[in-house]
């Protein structure tokens, strides 16, 4: 028995059963008894060298594919670990549960990603269980011959499951309708040496709840032997479907409706998802009000969507239905009452659509207020694989089939009318209106080519081609001006995974990203943020029930290349807001990385380097300014700093705007000192100034200094010009220079009466000299103001000293 934990959701997996170690001994040979349990990571190291494990085994999460693309589960499966096994049930209704608990499973949980590990969870046993996106997986381990072999399952269903069955080894849960909701793999083993082997499997159902017995015969195999029950969720919507109707809804969101499923006889469906793109979640809508199949999806000026003109049987379904995102309901959209089909419908402004008939090359407009349809006009030649294209002013463009001819309907006139001549005739292509306001077509029968149409000239023009002929395919713009074209067929009738990216801005095409499956009669709905929900269709051979995203990258985002980006340009190494060519300008600024920004100092990447030339900070580069090109630095950069020595002043220097550095100038200081960069103007102390100068204190200037000798008691300074002396209190006179002493080390360089601040070096009457003493109290012979050391008087006299001439 174990802890209650949450196992986080992982991604989808082809099942597969494998060995964990090399060739052992034989299972039924007489054998010594297992090795211990492996670490839970050794287990996971073991099982992620197998290709069927390696890359996903805890890993979680969708799975990226190739390029752009992500696979999108259309309902994950919540899978809870409780005590002895595991709660399974579906996200979009947990009523739609089932627990699975096998007999005497014990060990301790130890979770990695989204697989926890369980050593010695019974005898010579380890059980690893793996959650992935629709399934539950668990792993047994037998390690040697002491391992059971047979293991045994207590199944209880939650409220929405209406029974279980067995069927072909598989355990099925069926709801209430009879559909299959969840179902096991019929369990098998592979042993060391590959040998794969089926276990025998029976079902007891007793008062609603089961017992499920799995059994191995060990005989032949060889140790450690890997078990794999594995169960999975059955959503509605993987339900293989294709010719279904999809649309965009506000705030990132798609609805998928209806479309043909497989079966004998292939079924026609009615149900409805939402799927949102910020949380990656589908969660069901109501039912359409019938089954059909190949109906057109048009989405209204209220953002209300009509479905009209598909199958509900051998004969063309006569009524829409109108769904309303802003609710989530469908409600009647009333019948074209004609037993022709809407082959195309276009969007009208007012909640209005012009449904074109191929059969009898009519139009009607449909109102959603009276939900009536009006005849509107005959064709000016009949159409086949056709499109119809709303351009400005509510007309509507149709185009396709044999002929070239285009019909264009006035809705002022309620005709149809010359629109133009197509370069090649087209069916089954894609017409797509661009933010330009002009109509690309692309593709069709036999084409690889597209054409741009301008509304305002009725004319054709060029567009340039795909890498492939293509044909039933599907075209969305996705970023700006960037178009994405999905699947369809080729030349040869092969189903298509390439994509093709077209870009307005540039009339250029490359190819994109391919899907992890190929398709055609798909659907594929632009959601915003440059991203591409493409949803089932058929491979050819069978119908499919997957979905993929398509992701474009935002700017700033890393990329390869430019069709990975939503903007179209891929510049060092991120998607960038522009092409961001110049070689002085990147996309890879620190601060504004994927928006194009000027660059200082070299360029960037493989951009071209600046030419040598100049010196250091003058020489050629580029300035922060001018995007194109390397440009000297300016006049106004600093090439050399100002500075200060040895009573030399050098001033800072600027670049001449020709790559040189001018040779900066030299003045002397004296009779001042240096101060910092530049030369002392004033003086406080004698520092202030410089050579043989001292600082005049009452004018602040540094004048030329005379000899002098201190007095016998070091109170004074003589000067031998016989100038009168000067008092040096609170100091005392320094004999070395025969002048008063401006600072002090400790009391004993202070006249009577003040002591030394040794923190300020200043003598005052309160300061403490910090532990010296004698100093102002002293009564003998007087100190040495820089040493503190006493010296007698006769050596005073005896030192001579240069004293400035007054002031002192």
């Amino acid at each position: 028995m174990f802890a209650s934990s949450r196992i986080p959701m992982g991604r989808l997996v082809v099942p597969v059963l494998v060995a964990l170690t090399g060739a052992c001994a034989s299972a039924h040979e007489p054998s010594e008894p297992p090795p211990p349990s492996p670490s839970a990571d050794a287990i996971l190291a073991h099982l992620a060298t197998v290709p069927a494990f390696a890359g996903h085994l805890g890993q979680g999460g969708a799975r990226p594919l190739a390029g752009a693309w992500t696979t999108v589960s259309p309902e994950d499966l919540d899978v809870t670990v409780v005590a002895g096994g595991a709660h399974l049930a579906s996200a979009l209704d947990p009523d739609l549960a089932l627990t699975v608990a096998p007999e005497r499973t014990g060990g301790t949980p130890e979770v990695r990603g989204a697989a926890t590990v369980l050593r010695d969870a019974a005898p010579a046993t380890d059980v690893v269980l793996v959650t992935e996106r629709t399934r539950f997986e668990e792993v047994r381990l037998l390690r040697g011959p002491s391992a059971a072999t047979t293991t045994r399952y207590r199944l209880v269903p939650g409220k929405a499951i209406a029974s279980l069955r067995l069927v072909d080894g598989r355990v099925e849960a069926v709801d209430a309708s009879g559909r299959v909701r969840l179902e096991s793999a019929p369990a098998f083993a592979i042993d060391a040496r590959g040998v794969r082997r089926d276990l025998s499997a029976r079902l007891d159902v007793s008062g609603g709840n089961a017992t499920l017995t799995l059994t191995l015969d060990p005989t032949g195999l060889a140790y450690p032997i890997a078990v794999d029950p594995l169960w999975t969720l059955v959503p509605d919507l993987s339900v293989p479907r294709h010719l279904h109707g999809a649309a965009p809804i506000a705030g990132g969101k798609a609805l998928v409706a209806g479309g043909m499923s497989a079966g004998a006889p292939i079924s026609r469906l009615m149900t409805a998802f939402v799927f949102d793109g910020a949380t990656r979640k589908w969660t069901a809508a109501p039912n359409m009000f019938g089954p059909q199949d190949s109906f057109q999806t048009t989405v209204l000026s209220s953002g209300k969507i009509l479905t009209s003109g598909g199958n509900d049987g051998d004969l063309p379904n006569r009524s829409v239905d109108v769904f309303d995102p802003a609710v989530g309901t469908w409600s009647d959209g009333g019948s074209h009452g004609t037993p022709y089909r809407c082959d195309v419908v276009s969007a009208l402004s007012g909640d209005r659509a012009l449904c074109i008939s191929g059969t009898d090359a009519s139009g009607y407009v449909w109102t959603l207020s009276t939900k009536a349809f009006v005849l509107s006009g005959a064709l000016t030649v009949a159409h086949a694989g056709h499109t119809a294209t709303t351009v400005s002013g509510d007309r509507v463009l149709v185009v396709g089939g044999a002929s070239k001819t285009v019909d264009l309907w006035d809705p002022t006139t309620k005709t149809f009318g010359a629109g133009g001549t197509l370069g090649a005739a087209r069916q089954n292509h894609s017409a797509t209106v661009l933010p330009s306001g002009k109509v690309l077509f692309v593709g069709g029968s036999g084409l690889s080519t597209a054409e741009l149409y301008d509304p305002d000239t009725k004319t054709f023009s060029p567009a340039g081609a795909m890498s492939t002929v293509r044909t039933g395919h599907r075209a969305v713009v996705y970023a700006g001006s960037r178009l994405l074209v999905v699947g369809g067929v080729d030349g040869g009738g092969a189903v298509l995974s390439t994509t093709e990216i077209y870009d307005g801005a540039t009339n250029t095409w490359a190819v994109g990203a391919p899907m992890a499956t190929a398709r055609k009669e798909h659907t594929a709905t632009a959601i915003g943020n440059g991203r591409v929900l493409v949803v089932g269709g058929t491979d050819g051979t069978k119908f499919l029930s997957t979905s993929e995203l398509f992701e474009a990258v935002a700017d700033g985002g890393a990329c390869a290349k430019a069709t990975e980006c939503a903007s179209g340009f891929c510049v060092d190494g991120v998607c960038c807001n522009a092409a961001c060519g110049g070689q002085c300008e990147a996309c890879d600024v620190a601060g504004s990385v994927g928006t194009c920004s000027p660059v200082s100092g070299a360029p960037h990447g493989a951009r071209t380097a600046c030419v040598a030339a100049g010196t250091g900070v003058c020489a050629r580069m580029c300035d922060g300014k001018d995007r194109t090109k390397c440009n000297f630095a300016t006049t106004t950069v600093e090439c050399a700093a100002a500075n200060c020595a040895a009573g030399t002043a050098t001033t800072a220097s600027n670049c001449d705007g020709s790559g040189s550095c001018p040779t900066p100038k030299s003045t002397t200081c004296a009779p001042y000192a240096c101060g910092g960069a530049t030369c002392k103007t004033t003086c406080a102390l004698d520092a202030d100034c410089g050579g043989a100068n001292v600082c005049d204190k009452p004018s602040g200037k540094c004048i030329a200094a005379v000899e002098a000798k201190c007095s016998a008691d070091g109170t004074r300074s003589e000067p031998t010009d016989g100038s009168p002396a000067t008092v040096c209190s609170p100091y005392l006179c320094d004999p070395s220079k025969g002048r008063c002493a401006e600072r002090c080390g400790s009391s004993r360089d202070c006249a009577a009466g003040f002591a030394c601040d040794t923190g300020t070096g200043v003598c005052n009457p309160t300061a403490t000299d910090g532990g010296n003493d004698g100093g102002g109290c002293q009564t003998g012979a007087p100190v040495s103001p820089v040493s503190g050391v006493g010296l007698v008087a006769g050596a005073l006299a005896a030192l001579g000293g240069r004293l400035r001439r007054r002031g002192r």
